[in-house]
């Protein structure tokens, strides 16, 4: 009898040993496993890559807008500078700069001096954004070049800053005549204008 439980254990033991082993089957769902796990990694990083090239690529469009934006500007501040370098009248200077952004003048001072003096402000806080936009050796030369524009509009609206007016034109006139120095700076911010880098 204990010689028939031994062999009964033992035959139990031989059952248990050989569910245990792998087999062949089984060795292949494992592989299908794992490929199936690679496949779906595969699947989502493609997923998330799709999004951020999106996202990268209207990130580039919407700083080539600014960029183009403060290039633009700059390159009007040019005409602007030439025709108020040399225009003595203040009421032309306001109107001519009113007139290069549509916005209409009016018979009431205050009105136009309200009008101008927010033009200024908002060319000047989108001039120097270019620090931020281009590179900073450019974004100091676009806000000094606008600085010296702005300077000649804001005199021409108190009438008792003639000698400042006077003043800030002849500065504005040296810088001018450096055309070499203004087109390196557009030239420059022209090479940021591009929507992929």
């Amino acid at each position: 009898m204990e010689n028939e439980i031994i062999q009964q254990l033992d035959v139990i033991a031989k059952n248990i040993q050989a569910l245990a082993e792998p087999k062949f089957i089984e060795y292949i769902a494992l592989i299908f496993s794992f490929i199936g796990i690679i496949v779906s990694g595969i699947a989502i990083w493609f997923a998330v890559q799709v999004p951020k090239k999106i996202a990268d690529r209207q990130d580039n469009i919407a700083l080539f807008e600014k960029r183009y934006n403060v290039y633009y500007l700059f390159a009007d501040f040019r005409a602007l500078s030439l025709y108020i370098v040399n225009t003595k009248d203040r009421i032309s200077i306001q109107k001519f700069f009113l007139s290069s952004y549509n916005i209409t003048w009016s018979n009431d001072k205050n009105d136009n001096a309200i009008k101008v003096s927010s033009q200024c402000a908002l060319i000047l806080s989108q001039m120097f954004q270019s620090k931020f936009l281009f590179n900073e050796s450019i974004g100091m030369e676009i806000a000094h070049f606008s600085n010296l524009v702005i300077n000649v509009i804001t005199f021409s609206l108190d009438d008792n800053k003639t000698a400042e007016l006077e003043q800030a034109q002849k500065i504005l006139m040296m810088n001018i005549n450096k055309n070499e120095k203004y087109m390196w700076i557009l030239n420059q911010m022209e090479s940021y204008l591009e929507i992929t880098k």
